[in-house]
């Protein structure tokens, strides 16, 4: 840090690293460290009246590496630091209170006439203040830093910027730029658009809908032949057991107590005599029975 004194005469006190402006007269000294970084300070009456050369016009600054006069290469947190404390000094309210901003910096003497058209308010220096602030608060987090480097989020003061072939992301940072197996794959990439649905696309959509909705029917259909199919055959072969068990014999009442007492004789007897016997004892009970249910 070296001593500045004004042109004037008059001993401003240290500041930092001076640098002249081309358009800046004997009255003029710098707020700055760097020569890409320069901020003019103008002495009228005794008053400090400062003007930063850097502040854009439209009060739109275009990105926050601007507000810094740094680039995306260049960065680093501690030159980030550093700037923003040179311009805190500068518009923090503690600072400006008492503290004679330009608007724009006029070759002409000011007066007192026109200087109050050309001076910023205190409104005015706190909104300045409010972008830089944001702006550090920006940069100096990796992750807010990293989403605005990549997509430009994040930031609201700026213009907004028109999207263009060198506006728009870099891919090569992108975790699927590297997950690409093929050229189409980096095209879906870069357009990073989807297909428009066309007539033909709702034509083919619409058939397949309809081929699915077919072959849905068709299976039904199908399963419900087999399982009528299925329910004849069962049908059948019950039949057919039935047929081989009580061959030549009816279904009726008498006839299946006939067919248990046949089969109990045929359990307790086996010479043909018993046997005879025992179906005589048989049908006799079933004529007693028969004779019974009609009375």
């Amino acid at each position: 840090m070296r001593s500045v004194v004004l042109f004037s005469g008059k001993r401003i006190g240290k500041l930092m690293t001076p640098f002249l402006l081309p358009r800046c007269d004997s009255r003029t000294r710098l707020l700055g460290s760097s020569e890409r970084f320069i901020r003019c300070a103008h002495s009228v009456n005794d008053n400090d009246i400062h003007f930063d050369s850097n502040w854009p016009k439209d009060n739109q600054p275009k990105s926050p590496y601007s507000l810094f006069e740094l680039t995306e290469s260049n960065f680093t947190k501690a030159l980030l630091k550093k700037r923003f404390h040179e311009l805190a000094r500068l518009y923090h309210p503690d600072h400006s209170s008492n503290r004679t901003i330009l608007k724009r910096n006029n070759s002409t003497e000011l007066t007192s006439s026109n200087i109050h058209d050309n001076v910023l308010s205190t409104s005015d220096k706190s909104d300045r203040f409010k972008i830089i602030k944001e702006a550090y608060e920006l940069l100096k987090d990796p992750g807010r830093k990293h989403q605005y480097d990549m997509l430009g989020l994040g930031w609201v003061y700026g213009p907004k910027p028109i999207p263009t072939a060198s506006g728009m992301p870099r891919y090569e940072r992108h975790e699927k730029f590297y997950n690409a197996g093929t050229w189409e794959d980096y095209s879906n990439i870069r357009r990073n658009d989807k297909e428009e649905v066309g007539p033909l696309s709702m034509l083919i959509w619409f058939f397949g809908i309809f081929a699915i909705v077919e072959l849905t029917s068709l299976l039904s259909r199908l399963e419900e032949s087999i399982n009528k199919r299925d329910f004849a055959h069962d049908e059948t072969e019950k039949h057919l057991t039935l047929a081989y068990i009580n061959y030549g014999l009816d279904e009726d009442k008498w006839s299946r107590l006939r067919r248990f007492l046949w089969f109990r004789t045929y359990s307790l007897y086996r010479t043909k005599e018993d046997l005879d016997r025992e179906a005589k004892k048989n049908e006799n009970m079933i004529k007693d029975l028969k004779k019974k249910e009609e009375t």
